[in-house]
């Protein structure tokens, strides 16, 4: 029994999807913590002296 079929290529993309995984779960928690940060800036209320205290520190 001989096996005519072409050979396969071999998988190229499981072996860099394990270093880009990481990454990808690193970019995807900044923009999750950014838009936690924009999203609790317009509610009420507002921290003015506690933002008075961090700008003054940074």
């Amino acid at each position: 029994m001989v096996n005519d079929a072409a050979p396969r290529p071999l998988p190229v993309l499981p072996a860099l999807g394990a270093g880009i995984s990481g990454s990808m779960q690193g970019v995807g928690g900044l923009l999750s913590m950014s838009r936690d940060a924009v999203k609790f800036l317009f509610q009420r209320p507002f921290q003015a002296k506690e933002f008075i205290e961090q700008s003054w520190f940074v």
